[in-house]
């Protein structure tokens, strides 16, 4: 797995592509951002809701460990 970020110049990061199972997926729209926390570790994740050019909703997780996690949330 594998996420390219864009970066403005406000600094603010948004996912433009990802690699999952050997497909790159380039991201067509930035459904929402938010920041998540593990209630346990109180470590906390940024969490972005994509729509990529297949029409599919993924959720991509970038934890501050720089652990990396991507689900696809419903398929059309």
């Amino acid at each position: 797995m594998d996420v390219k970020f864009y970066s403005g110049y406000k600094g603010e990061e948004k996912p433009i592509s990802f690699e999952l199972d050997g497909k790159t997926h380039r991201v067509v729209e930035l459904i929402e951002t938010k920041i998540a926390e593990d209630y346990r570790t109180k470590k906390r994740s940024k969490v972005y809701l994509v729509k990529s050019e297949d029409g599919n909703i993924y959720e991509i997780k970038y934890k501050e460990n720089k652990d990396l996690s991507i689900r696809m949330l419903n398929q059309t």
